[in-house]
């Protein structure tokens, strides 16, 4: 059983590490848009990025009616790494959530790597926005402790 782990974690650094070089290539609006973003929470104040908890009713930045978990993790990120760092995080987590639901035992390691290798979707949306790969790992990780948790209810929705 710790060969497949070990398996698992392996190939969640290989697919994290493939997304990180083509977000080199990567010019998404949405990419960009979470990128530029990520940077400025990295430089404002935090009560600038939650106003409305202070009784302020501007909007200050961009993007600031947007759900506090999400902004929440991106402010606290965004002090301590860059998001380069930040996004190979998001995408390891990503698979790594993936390959832990799918292995239930009753599928071959090989037949998930290749499930996760041909997936078109699942790059196209680690790709396009961060804030969707987030919401992903959540679900993928909420479906994994629900099944393992002998049907003890554990969602996290973003």
């Amino acid at each position: 059983m710790k060969n497949i782990i070990r398996f698992k974690e392996i190939t969640s650094l290989f697919f994290a590490f493939l997304l990180f070089y083509l977000n080199s290539y990567n010019n998404h609006g949405d990419y960009l848009f979470f990128k530029n973003l990520y940077q400025n929470f990295s430089t404002i104040d935090y009560k600038l990025v939650f106003p409305y908890y202070f009784g302020d009713t501007n909007d200050y930045i961009n993007y600031s009616g947007s759900e506090d978990f999400f902004k929440f993790i991106f402010f606290t990120s965004s002090k301590f790494i860059s998001y380069s760092v930040f996004s190979f995080c998001v995408y390891f987590f990503l698979f790594h959530a993936l390959l832990k639901l799918l292995d239930n035992g009753k599928i071959e390691n090989h037949i998930i790597f290749l499930l996760v290798f041909t997936n078109f979707y699942i790059y196209s949306i680690a790709l396009a926005s961060i804030k969707n790969s987030l919401s992903i790992i959540f679900l993928l990780y909420s479906f994994y402790f629900y099944n393992i948790s002998k049907k003890k209810l554990f969602l996290v929705l973003n």
